[in-house]
């Protein structure tokens, strides 16, 4: 489970991106929630929210409490959240827990007060509450009553400054039933036409909407190869957009030579680490290391806080090293972590790693002097922390 500091740094990121603190956020940020278990959720599934959690319920409630009190500790002010069902005409409220306490817990989001106001994107009161019905019908996933209030607002202000972008979104609302004709163009559109317009006129809410619409390109582009070229021209860009992590690796794995693609050896990481799968994410981390370290230094942005904390101590050693050192000298630090690596990992290590593994097995016998020559001949400086390791 995560540390009070490291749940308070989580608080404080979705505040900064999002300009408030949601628990349902938190919980997805956290792999304890996958997306599609939400949406199905939202989508009149029936039920309550906790039963989609992963993991222990109760560390989950821990942590949604730690991180409620660093939010009024940061002076935010409590809101609590009505959710109602997506889709139909059936608007009903849904239950996040059976517990009244973490049902509240659940769905009390935490803003700025009101003496911090945010940007209002429109300005003329009549027309404010015309745009917001558009934008909370977008936000809730109802095409039909988006269509019904950018009308009214087209009828009251049909010189509104954001008409335009509205019916844009309305239009893409509108359009995920409808078969994708040119991947690469749907692709451009959504990565820079849609998701920025969402983010500025819906901000957190974004991701529901556009969540839609990543699924329908996703769908497309199954079956497509990944090509090097076009990275994000594949299936696992957008399921990793969408928060699909069994998405990712599906479609990751279904890459014949995907060990061998920089890009694709990331995702996998990122999305094993997602769904608590910390070894086999390990695993790609360091093939990354191993055969492209120009881009291992993904690890210090995208992996799990313990591999991130790890890898800016490894960027400050002195002497340094290259990327490539980096699980070895990981090894040097927790010398279990071989155990955990697969055959086919390990068989694409380089020497020194092995030399590192020698060093640091129980039975080395007569082995020991000579991986300790090999080591000093091949990477002096490893072998220099080698032997501060041993001190």
């Amino acid at each position: 489970m995560r540390t009070s500091p490291e749940i308070d740094a989580l608080v404080s990121d979705l505040l900064l991106e999002q300009g408030r603190y949601d628990p349902i956020e938190l919980l997805l940020a956290e792999g304890r929630l996958a997306y599609e278990d939400y949406e199905q959720w939202r989508g009149a599934a029936g039920g309550y929210l906790e039963e989609a959690l992963f993991g222990d319920p109760e560390r989950a409630r821990a942590m949604l409490e730690q991180a409620a009190r660093h939010a009024r500790a940061l002076g935010l002010e409590p809101e609590r959240q009505q959710y109602l069902a997506w889709g139909g005409s059936e608007r009903r409220s849904l239950a996040c827990a059976r517990d009244t306490d973490f049902d509240g817990l659940l769905r009390t989001r935490y803003r700025r007060p009101d003496d911090q106001p945010q940007l209002d994107l429109f300005m003329d009161s009549g027309s404010t509450v015309l745009a917001n019905a558009v934008t909370r019908a977008l936000a809730g996933r109802d095409a039909a009553e988006a269509q019904r209030a950018l009308q009214r607002l087209r009828d009251g202000d049909p010189g509104h400054a954001r008409l335009g972008q509205l019916e844009r979104l309305v239009e893409s609302a509108r359009s995920v039933d409808l078969p994708v004709t040119d991947p690469a163009a749907e692709l451009e559109t959504l990565e820079r036409q849609l998701v920025p317009l969402a983010e500025d006129l819906l901000g957190a809410d974004a991701r529901h909407f556009l969540a839609p619409l990543w699924r329908r390109l996703g769908q497309a582009l199954l079956g497509l190869g990944f090509d090097p070229e076009r990275p994000r021209l594949h299936a696992s860009h957008t399921a990793e957009r969408l928060g699909d992590w069994q998405g990712v690796v599906a479609a990751v794995e279904a890459e014949p030579d995907w060990r061998r693609q920089p890009e694709l050896l990331r995702r996998h990481a990122c999305a094993r680490e997602r769904l608590h799968e910390p070894w086999p994410a390990l695993a790609s981390w360091m093939l990354l290391c191993w055969r492209f370290p120009a881009q291992a230094e993904a690890i210090g942005r995208d992996a799990a806080p313990e591999w991130r904390a790890q890898w800016r101590e490894f960027g400050e050693l002195e002497p340094e090293l290259p990327g490539e050192d980096f699980p070895a000298w990981l090894l040097l630090r927790r010398p279990g972590l071989a155990a955990r690596l697969d055959a086919e990992t390990l068989g694409a290590a380089p020497a020194t790693f092995g030399s590192i593994c020698r060093l640091l097995s129980e039975d080395t016998g007569s082995g020991t002097m000579e991986a300790r020559r090999t080591l000093k001949n091949t990477d002096p400086d490893l072998f220099t922390h080698y032997l501060q390791s041993m001190a």
